[in-house]
């Protein structure tokens, strides 16, 4: 009897059990069932009075979309405005009596009119926020999508984003998500992409491992782009993206009539409008044999731990749920077929994409064998076929092949259909994967493809244009045309795989010469080539090559004219022309022709070397463009003058005249013209003539005026040196005496003095106290002076008779330097240990064959006269600096010597080596110093001495010595 009650007990406590379980599924059941009732029963479209006048008030609205933000929003040329947002919003104004017209403009161009006359209405796909909720009024949520996480279909299994730790994720680079990450998975790395395609794409080509982001996108952007490889893995955790429609905000009522337009959609209207756009397929998420093996351990459990299991089971159920709400949304917006299969072939559940295909429901297919589906049931072969796949995959092999379905109508649909086994741990294969892909627009766009490659190869091939097609790798030949094959007397067969030079068609340097075109301009378009015909002649024609790239491969098409023919007659009148232009350019004179406006008509091409202008400048000038002032009123007047002379003589004669002209960078220059002037029968006339540029025979004729009279000069300081030496030297001698014999330091004057009864002492204080003997010193100091310019005068008079060492120049620069700041002077105005010299050598100069103490005294001197310009400068003035630069000119080293001083005017500069021309003052210099400096350089060296300076920029003189004497 115990045994017995104990049994009752268990059987009441068992029972209790089932009764709390029970409630447990039907609590749940129940609530999902409301939850399909709710969806499954929209309200009806019940306007009000106000609301209806509203409408009549404002029939059409103006509304701004993007053209590019698939599939929400898009335009294309061939379909115009679509996209799912649209496709909402036009169902809607359709069941409000509202016309819609979309304005063309960008989101950010239709914010600051939103509300205007002939501005925007409504923007679609806007995500409220507090800052927008002051512009716009919202219509409630709607289509939402979850954030998913995207990986390649071999990826390892996600379950979430725990498992993502580590891994490479690609994310827009403006999304939000972004945030997020750095914040949830700081051990992961973000590749950054510019658009979601883009983020797909990287986790394709397998640079990253996953991508986060809106589900409704990445299965448009999987299914149009051919992305097979990816797979919608998992839930990111993340909230849901919820758009509106946001409505200008002095029209409140519009938002409230698409909520209700948007309320009346039945369940069939939003299938209708996301089977358009969604479809992905997702293949992770909670099989229903899992909750029953759930529900079934749950019932083998004691009741004392039902309590604690049911509120697991509570929450498990929720999440269960939200997954399987996901299996369901991804597997319905999934491009791809879609079915689960026992292993005999029966088909368990399918998702909505055949379904649209063939236009049937689920529970008309569910249940059937799959071979006996719409599917397949107007093809006994592929039936069979099928069968015989269904039979493989339930001993676990995975097939794959090309068939075709009919949808509703009988058109044709090509698959790329896939069977795979599904096992679990334990290795059992419980069900058959079976999924499709409609290939329907790839087939045809391959079809389209190989007639377009076939129309290619047709005008291609019997192009009268020489074509080939070289693969840019290794520059064989892929095809050519027939054409090429004509002119190089080859076949096809014969020419692929080889490259143009082991076909002989061009040489190394032509080869190495298109190259470089190619590298520098990356095209080449008409360019003419040399090629070699195959019985050796050359061939000229034009190439232009383009590059192409497919199958991931670059190419190049190159097209040849021949123009051989025509660059013969192009020669034969090539040579007459040349013939004719060879006699203008073989001289360096000019040839020119003017009309009866003075105006030139012809001028020879050498005009450009001599006035900077070219041909075609020179025909838009007249004569006085290129005269100066003095010399055209002198051409005018001759012209004049031989205009006269011809018209009242036959006979014709030819004048010779120097005339100043212009060059085009504004200098002037003599030349030589002579001129023909020719009268036409019609009154009219014409100039014929020769302009020769005389310059340097000018500059010759000035050299040779300038060193006639150096030399005359030269010969008068000889002379003049040799008479005043000898009395100079009695001068001198007897003031030298006359001190001398003055001093009573000497014994011999102290003697004759007291001879004579003179007091030396008292006479030597009344010479000093009367200034003689200052007299003395003053005679003594103007002939030494005078002695230094006689010897000055003597050194400049005597050729180079000197010893010439080869020496470096900077060495000897830097002696001078020391050399001059030891001759410190304090009678001088001017202290040249204050003067700052800056040195700016040239390393690796040749030495110069030089006398080492005669260019020291240029270079002293040239410091010298430096220093004294600087001495007086004005407040504020920059530090009195010398600048000493040494560098080469063709075979000459060159010294500069720069300072910063006041600079010459050019009267000044004109006669800076004039032997005496100073602008010192008095006694302070001879005016030989820079004359003497400049026979150095030019007579005993063989060098150059010249001078640049202008007021207030200071002076350089520049030193030219040859490298070799």
């Amino acid at each position: 009897m115990k045994k017995l009650q104990q049994a009752q007990l268990s059987v009441h406590f068992i029972a209790l059990g089932l009764l709390l379980c029970g409630l447990v599924l039907c609590f749940y059941g129940g609530e999902a069932k409301a939850e399909q009732l709710a969806g499954d029963d929209p309200s009806r479209l019940f306007l009000s009075t106000d609301e209806r006048q509203w409408l009549s008030q404002h029939p059409t609205i103006r509304i701004q979309m993007g053209k590019n933000l698939p599939p929400y929003e898009m335009y294309s040329n061939e379909e115009g405005w679509q996209g799912l947002s649209y496709d909402y919003l036009m169902e809607a104004c359709k069941r409000l009596g509202l016309a819609v017209e979309v304005t063309g403009l960008s989101f950010a161009e239709a914010l600051p009119v939103v509300g205007h006359q002939g501005g925007v209405d409504l923007i679609l796909g806007v995500v409220p926020t507090a800052e927008r909720a002051q512009q716009f009024a919202f219509t409630k949520p709607l289509l939402p999508s979850p954030q998913v996480i995207v990986t390649r279909k071999d990826s390892p299994f996600i379950a979430g984003m725990e498992d993502l730790e580590g891994q490479k994720i690609a994310v827009e680079e403006s999304y939000i998500i972004v945030r997020w990450l750095k914040r949830d998975l700081p051990s992961a790395e973000l590749l950054m992409a510019d658009n979601s395609l883009a983020a797909l794409e990287l986790v394709s080509s397998g640079v990253a491992d996953a991508y986060i982001g809106n589900l409704t996108v990445a299965a448009y952007l999987i299914q149009i782009n051919g992305l097979a490889n990816l797979k919608i893995a998992a839930p990111s955790g993340y909230k849901d993206i919820k758009q509106t429609y946001a409505v200008r905000k002095d029209w409140p009522q519009l938002a409230v009539l698409l909520d209700k337009a948007f309320a009346s959609f039945s369940r069939e209207d939003h299938e209708r409008i996301k089977n358009r756009w969604l479809s992905v397929r997702y293949e992770h998420g909670i099989r229903l044999d899992d909750v029953i093996y759930g529900l079934t351990a749950v019932l083998s459990l004691a009741l004392v731990v039902i309590v604690p299991l049911y509120l697991a089971i509570r929450k498990r159920s929720k999440q269960l749920t939200a997954n399987q709400r996901l299996l369901n949304a991804v597997m319905d917006n999934s491009f791809q077929f879609q079915g689960l299969l026992n292993t005999q072939g029966r088909l368990l559940k399918v998702n909505s994409t055949p379904l649209a295909l063939i236009g049937c429901d689920e529970a008309d297919v569910v249940g059937r064998d799959f071979w006996d589906t719409p599917w397949w049931s107007h093809d006994p072969q592929e039936q069979a076929r099928l069968k015989e796949s269904i039979q493989k995959g339930a001993r676990g092999e995975s097939l794959r092949y090309e068939t075709y379905h009919l949808d509703s109508e009988g058109k044709r649909h090509d698959v790329d259909f896939a069977l795979k086994p599904l096992t679990w741990n334990n290795g059992e294969i419980q069900y058959l994967i079976a999924e499709g892909h409609d290939i329907t627009n790839l087939k045809e766009r391959e079809r389209h493809l190989k007639e377009s490659e076939q129309r290619f190869h047709t005008l291609f091939d019997e192009s009268p244009v020489i074509m080939s097609l070289n693969d840019m790798k290794d520059g064989t030949y892929i095809d050519v045309n027939r054409k090429f094959c004509e002119m190089n007397g080859v076949t096809k067969e014969r020419v692929l795989g080889k490259t143009s030079r082991e076909m002989n068609r061009v040489s190394i340097e032509e080869e190495q010469r298109l190259i470089a075109i190619l590298e520098e301009k990356g095209k080449m378009e008409n360019e003419e080539i040399v090629t070699i015909a195959p019985n050796g002649a050359l061939r000229h024609q034009l190439l232009s090559t383009t590059f192409l790239t497919f199958d991931d491969k670059n190419y190049s098409l190159s097209m040849l004219v021949d123009i051989t023919e025509r660059r013969k007659s192009q020669q034969a009148l090539r040579k007459s022309e040349e013939k004719l232009r060879a006699i203008t350019e073989s001289v360096n004179d000019v040839i020119w022709e003017l009309d009866e406006n003075l105006r030139f008509t012809f001028v020879s091409p050498s005009v450009e070397l001599m006035q900077g202008w070219n041909e075609q400048e020179m025909l838009s000038f007249t004569l006085p463009d290129v005269l100066t002032a003095a010399s055209l009123e002198t051409a005018q007047q001759i012209i004049a003058d031989e205009l006269v002379l011809a018209r009242t003589f036959s006979d014709k004669r030819s004048r010779v005249l120097q005339l100043e002209l212009l060059r085009k960078d504004g200098s002037s220059f003599w030349g030589e013209i002579s001129g023909n002037l020719i009268l036409e029968p019609s009154g009219a006339f014409r100039i014929i003539g020769i302009t020769r540029d005389i310059s340097e025979r000018k500059k010759t004729e000035q050299v040779m005026i300038d060193a006639e009279k150096m030399m005359m000069i030269s010969g008068l300081a000889a002379g003049m040196a040799h008479e005043i030496n000898n009395p100079l030297g009695i001068v001198l001698q007897n003031a030298q005496n006359i001190e001398r014999r003055l001093s009573p330091r000497l014994e011999s004057n102290s003697q004759v003095a007291a001879e004579v009864g003179v007091d030396l002492e008292r006479v030597r204080d009344y010479l000093e106290r009367r200034d003689i003997l200052s007299f003395l010193a003053s005679m003594r100091q103007a002939g030494e002076r005078a002695t230094k310019i006689v010897a000055n005068m003597l050194a400049f008079s005597r050729k180079g008779s000197s010893v010439k060492l080869a020496v470096q120049i900077n060495q000897v620069i830097d002696k001078a330097i020391e050399i001059a700041r030891s001759d410190y002077d304090l009678k001088k105005k001017y202290d040249i240990r204050n003067v700052r010299f800056v040195k700016d050598y040239a390393r690796d100069l040749p030495a110069v064959a030089i006398d080492e103490t005669e260019i020291e005294q240029v270079l002293i001197n040239l410091f010298k006269n430096a220093a004294q310009a600087m001495a007086v400068r004005p407040d504020g003035a920059s530090e009195p600096t010398i600048t000493i630069a040494t560098d080469m000119k063709k075979s000459h080293v060159v010294v500069r010597v720069s300072d910063n001083g006041p600079g010459m005017p050019p009267q000044v500069r004109a006669r800076i080596f004039e032997p005496f021309f100073t602008t010192k003052e008095v006694g302070m210099g001879t005016g030989l110093g820079l004359y003497v400096s400049y026979s150095i350089i030019t007579s005993k060296h063989q060098g150059h001495l010249s001078v640049e300076s202008e007021p207030g920029r200071g002076a350089t003189f520049t030193i030219e010595l040859p490298s070799k004497s």
